[in-house]
């Protein structure tokens, strides 16, 4: 089945738009990049989890002698860090298909958690996941940029 017929189902609007990988010293390499947009009750629910979990940590490690007055505090405004880009996530990547700019070897790339790097697990270089190359505006609008996608 063709990339461009994979429909991502977990979500509203998923779907396959395009995006570059670059590397410094190599052309920037056209991707396909497959996600999906969360509803926003999946969003909601996203952002509970990671402030339970923060501040299920930070309950626990109250009777911790002396390290609980930087654990506690850390971990209450963790939760609270993590709750609030969890819940702003616009766009959750679930597969890049392309070729590396750098040995282009065509593959299967493991979408970046955070941020916007992306490893070749080829030649094991670090690629930027870019909208478009040399980091210029897009010709025309469209979906979130990888910049904003968030896992």
């Amino acid at each position: 089945m063709p990339l461009e017929q994979q429909v991502e189902t977990r979500g509203s609007a998923g779907g396959a738009t395009r995006a570059y990988l670059t590397v410094f010293g190599a052309p920037p390499s056209p991707v396909t990049v497959m996600g999906f947009q969360p509803s926003l009750g999946r969003r909601i629910g996203r952002a509970l989890v990671a402030l339970v979990v923060c501040w299920a940590l930070a309950a626990a490690s109250v009777p911790i002698l002396l390290a609980h007055f930087i654990l506690v505090p850390g971990l209450v405004a963790a939760g609270l860090v993590l709750a609030y880009l969890r819940f702003r996530t616009t766009r959750v990547l679930t597969r890049i298909y392309g070729a590396c700019p750098r040995c282009g070897v065509e593959q299967d790339f493991e979408p970046p958690r955070w941020g916007r790097k992306v490893d070749c697990p080829r030649c094991k270089n670090q690629l930027t996941l870019e909208e478009s190359p040399g980091n210029a505006a897009p010709a025309s609008g469209g979906s979130a940029p990888p910049s904003a996608v968030r896992g």
